[in-house]
């Protein structure tokens, strides 16, 4: 018995000799996995350390990464300027395909535009977000930006009188595309009417309703009874000339473009 125990003793003791001397190979392993932020989408560039000496790697376009040649426990840390990571280390004592982690922005910007659906920018629309960060206006094109963004924030825009394509947006990292369009559903602000004045029609300012102007007239060859207006003409029954069709897109200056005799 004691024999085998000392044969043991030795053998223990040369095994150890040989690991410690490198004349036996090393056990060792691979690890992968990725890195990826809040919604999903995978984050290039971002290196990936570990402890021990061995050479880091980087994400690839995907946010995919792996290491081959490791041995005994591994501290594997992702890092990235303008990131934090969670969780911000993991350790590994053998393969694992499994060591992700998910990065979120320490903050960004965005910006966009709020047009109609002819494509003319819409002014004073306001652009909330979620997250308690203050809201922004749109500029007289219809631009707007937002710097110091964190993480994932809805982005919404509002304006009475008008509904939005689409209703919001959720970004969860730099972006200059967050655009929407605006339909107008209220009813149309009226700065100038056309109205009928016995032998002509006259063009009325009425941005203050409470001081109307006469701005603008032209004089028929008839006697007008009614004037219907539609964008920038205005059409007059006007007796025996029948119809008459007058451009008022200058209020001040209106003119007869078209007539047409009614017989009546």
């Amino acid at each position: 018995m004691k024999r085998w125990l000392l044969s043991g003793v030795v053998l223990a003791l040369v095994l150890l000799m040989l690991v410690a001397s490198g004349c036996l190979p090393k056990v060792t392993y691979s690890v992968s996995g990725y890195v990826k932020d809040e919604a999903g989408n995978g984050i290039a560039g971002v290196t990936i350390s570990f402890s021990g000496g061995y050479e880091a790697v980087t994400t690839d376009s995907e946010g995919h990464w792996s290491k081959e040649g490791l041995s005994g426990s591994v501290t594997v840390t992702p890092s990235k300027e303008g990131y934090t990571f969670t969780p911000s280390s993991t350790t590994v004592t053998g393969p694992r395909d499994d060591v992700n982690f998910t990065g979120v922005l320490s903050s960004y910007t965005v910006s966009g535009y709020v047009k109609d659906e002819a494509g003319n920018g819409i002014a004073g629309v306001t652009i909330s977000f979620s997250g308690g960060y203050e809201a922004v206006t749109t500029d007289s094109e219809g631009h707007w930006s937002k710097e110091g963004l964190s993480g994932s924030v809805t982005v919404t825009p509002s304006k009475e009188g008008y509904t939005f394509t689409p209703s919001s947006t959720t970004v969860t990292g730099p972006r200059d595309d967050v655009n929407f369009v605006g339909a107008y559903t209220g009813t149309p602000s009226v700065d100038y009417l056309a109205v009928a004045a016995g032998d002509g029609i006259l063009i009325v300012d009425v941005s203050d309703p409470e001081a109307p102007k006469e701005v603008g007239r032209l004089d028929t060859d008839g006697w007008t009874y009614g004037v219907y207006v539609s964008g920038s003409y205005a059409y007059v029954a006007d007796e025996e000339n029948g119809l008459v069709v007058v451009d008022v897109s200058d209020p001040e200056a209106p003119k007869e473009v078209g007539q047409l005799d009614t017989d009546g």
